[in-house]
């Protein structure tokens, strides 16, 4: 099965001429997911072998993560719980006031948070300020030819990093300024600026000479020079990863810049020369429908390794970054990825071979559900060492009022074989693209591979059967694409991991919930014979101890159609392949063949009934049209018995159900609803619909022979179009 729409070529006779019918099948469209049978919420795995498995978690928000007021509403924005806070100072210009634009600084945290989720952490603004700086400003000027990093800049930029600072040190504090001589930006990172800078020890582990400065950290970039032809700039983002990588070198060339033309890191991200590699506005950001985004889903911005002042091995630029004071982690795997509520567990493959301490659990692994309770919403990230720096979650209307979250309790059952995959489209994370090269929010939600597995050892690859555009809620759209797979396998564990990087995917995943359900053997005579669940429609749990005929199918719903062939033939139907159940019957001119295939052990009850619509009303009257009523004792085998009947059973158009089930708790079965069994449920459990039924129903019509044009015609009459003979 697939989530391509299909057709069914059927036939329609209009005026004696026989002319091709289209009928689609839909099986992907704007609509919102449905519910399943006895559904409930997964449990993301919090214990056993595989613990957790989530490189990271996080939610999301519907505020601008530069807090300045911004919100979206409708798609939100993707957050981590690796954060980093920033203090933004618009310093006075010499003359003036600063003129920093706010859009361009939102749009500096638009563009860090697009390549630092590649890190798995989001750049926060703690707070705008601006303060007085013209005569520090002034006394940065130096004289044409003057070195970086010479003996003016750095204490002037260290009195500057001074004004005005955060309350809390574990905040970055960052500068506008209107101009910084000699370059758009300039870092005095934490130890770099204790060993006194460049002009003293901060490049290296050698002792202090007597009078070496503690100069303030921070960072300062140019307010005026940060503007390109197609809007944005990597500065802020570039001038922070030399801040949180503070005495990490590169090892050779430039120590404090890369010399991969993709790298973050590389000396002139932003050189205007058109031929030199710009990382700007097009490939970070917010992402829409039709727009390019560049190669950043399929390059790591983040490539050349370096190496700590201090010795040792070479590490990647990932986990320098996630080794820093400044990056405050918050694991929350044991409350996300249990409730549709967007708070979101994450496979990310670059995360797992680039980090250790930057991933929750170290190595190659994946997300993993399983049956078990499931935990409360939080939405809530935590500081380990300050509660004045926690941070509500905000998810505006999209979990209040008349738009809750999903409200569901935990899966019930002993097994699955449906699941819905509840996943995020990651405004800064997902860089997902279709065929087309342009992002992509379907293949940013479908962005993983799923598996289903019996005893958490032998896996099986899922069947996607349906994907609801909408999602879950119109309140939001994070969580479009919800899919519906199905299982090979009666599962009790699915687990997930991210599509590789390369391609058409960014090489991670964000998952919000799974949800599973059943699936049960249903009819699939139209829908006036009461089929769909919604109509209460007959069903059954099991049917492998006892079936009519050799094959037993089950579906998620109801397949009705005219041919009574839905289970058969469609898309929706015959769970987990498509299987012909109807196979327990032969019809003769005044009589049934009844095959019976029972696998339980022991002779035990059973109880066949049969209704024809003989007066052709579209309805299997209960009691007026019960042509069979069978009580049977039937021990393990398979036999066939015939009964007699007072018409002709394959009349054309003669629509017939039969229902066999296990000794009946409910010995007025009717031609709907679910039935029961004495042996393992009682008449409590019976109303609550905590037990398993067991059985089989199996629908038919007789369809007349093309050659019988008249009998075809009347047949079309009734709706009917197609030839397929069904006993």
């Amino acid at each position: 099965m697939n989530s391509q729409n299909t057709v069914r070529l059927g036939w329609s006779v209009m005026i004696g001429v026989i002319t091709p019918l289209i009928v689609p099948n839909l099986a992907e469209g704007a609509n919102l997911r449905t519910p399943m049978i006895k559904e409930g919420y997964l449990s993301f795995r919090h214990s056993g072998p595989t613990f957790n498995g989530e490189e990271r978690t996080g939610w999301t928000d519907v505020r601008h993560p530069a807090l300045d007021g911004t919100v979206d509403n409708v798609r939100g924005y993707d957050w981590s719980d690796n954060l980093v806070r920033v203090l933004t100072h618009n310093v006075n210009a010499p003359g003036g006031n600063s003129n920093v634009n706010p859009d361009l600084r939102r749009q500096d945290f638009d563009v860090a948070n697009a390549i630092y989720a590649q890190a798995g952490i989001t750049i926060l603004q703690e707070n705008n300020i601006t303060i007085p700086g013209n005569d520090i400003v002034t006394s940065m000027i130096m004289p044409p030819g003057s070195p970086v990093g010479g003996s003016t800049v750095e204490p002037s930029l260290s009195m500057l990093f001074g004004k005005n600072r955060s309350a809390n040190t574990d905040t970055v504090n960052q500068y506008y300024v209107d101009d910084i001589p000699v370059a758009e930006g300039y870092t005095l990172p934490p130890i770099y600026a204790s060993r006194g800078g460049f002009a003293f020890g901060g490049n290296n582990t050698n002792p202090l000479p007597p009078g070496t400065p503690n100069f303030n950290n921070g960072f300062a970039i140019a307010d005026t020079s940060r503007s390109l032809p197609n809007g944005g700039s990597s500065t802020f983002a570039h001038e922070l990863g030399h801040f949180l990588m503070d005495d990490n070198r590169f090892t050779s060339g430039d120590p404090f810049h890369s010399r991969l033309a993709d790298d973050l890191m590389n000396a002139n991200p932003d050189d205007p020369n058109p031929t030199a590699y710009k990382i700007q506005a097009e490939m970070f950001g917010l992402r829409e429908p039709g727009q390019r985004i560049g190669n950043i889903g399929t390059k790591s911005h983040f490539g050349e390794n370096v190496t700590n002042l201090a010795g040792g091995a070479a590490i990647t630029q990932i986990e320098a970054l996630h080794r820093s004071p400044f990056v405050k982690r918050d694991d929350n795997g044991f409350t996300h990825g249990d409730r549709a509520d967007f708070d979101w567990v994450e496979d990310n493959i670059p995360l797992e071979l680039a980090t250790q301490t930057g991933d929750n659990h170290s190595g190659i692994d994946f997300l993993t559900w399983e049956i078990a309770n499931i935990a409360p919403s939080q939405h809530l990230w935590e500081h380990p060492s300050a509660s004045t720096l926690n941070i509500e979650h905000q998810h505006d209307n999209w979990l209040t009022g008349d738009r809750p979250e999903l409200t569901l309790g935990r899966f019930n059952g002993n097994t699955f074989q449906i699941v819905d995959v509840i996943s995020q489209i990651a405004r800064y994370a997902d860089m997902d693209v279709g065929a087309s090269g342009n992002w992509s929010p379907r293949e940013s939600a479908l962005d993983y591979i799923i598996e289903f597995s019996s005893d958490s050892i032998n896996w099986v690859r899922g069947t996607l059967n349906s994907v609801f555009e909408d999602g879950w809620t119109l309140a939001s759209k994070a969580e479009d694409y919800v899919a519906r797979w199905f299982s090979d396998v009666q599962a009790k564990f699915v687990r997930i991991a991210a599509q590789p990087l390369g391609g058409n995917h960014d090489g991670n995943t964000q998952i919000d919930a799974i949800i599973a359900g059943t699936a049960k053997d249903f009819g699939d005579a139209p829908d006036s014979y009461k089929t769909l669940l919604a109509s209460d429609g007959p069903r059954y749990d099991e049917g492998n101890l006892q079936r009519l005929g050799s094959q037993w199918d089950s579906e998620i719903d109801g397949q009705p159609t005219i041919l009574a062939d839905g289970d058969d033939k469609s898309i929706l139907g015959g769970f987990p392949t498509p299987v012909d159940d109807e196979d327990g019957v032969v019809f003769g001119d005044s009589w049934v063949d009844v095959t019976f295939n029972i696998s339980r052990p022991d002779p035990n009850p059973y109880q066949l009934r049969a209704w024809w619509d003989t007066n052709y009303n579209g309805v299997f009257d209960h009691t007026s049209e019960l042509y069979i009523d069978d009580l049977l004792t039937l021990a393990p085998g398979i036999f066939t018995k015939r009964y007699n009947l007072g018409f002709n059973p394959k009349a054309d158009g003669l629509y017939s159900r039969f229902r066999l089930t296990w000794d009946p708790l409910d010995l007025d079965v009717k031609p709907f609803g679910e039935y029961y069994s004495k042996a393992d449920c009682n008449t409590t459990d019976a109303a609550a619909g905590n037990c398993v039924s067991h059985g089989e129903v199996e629908d038919y019509v007789h369809v007349p022979e093309p050659s019988s044009i008249f009998g075809l015609l009347a047949f079309t009459g009734l709706g009917l179009m197609g030839l397929r003979k069904k006993r």
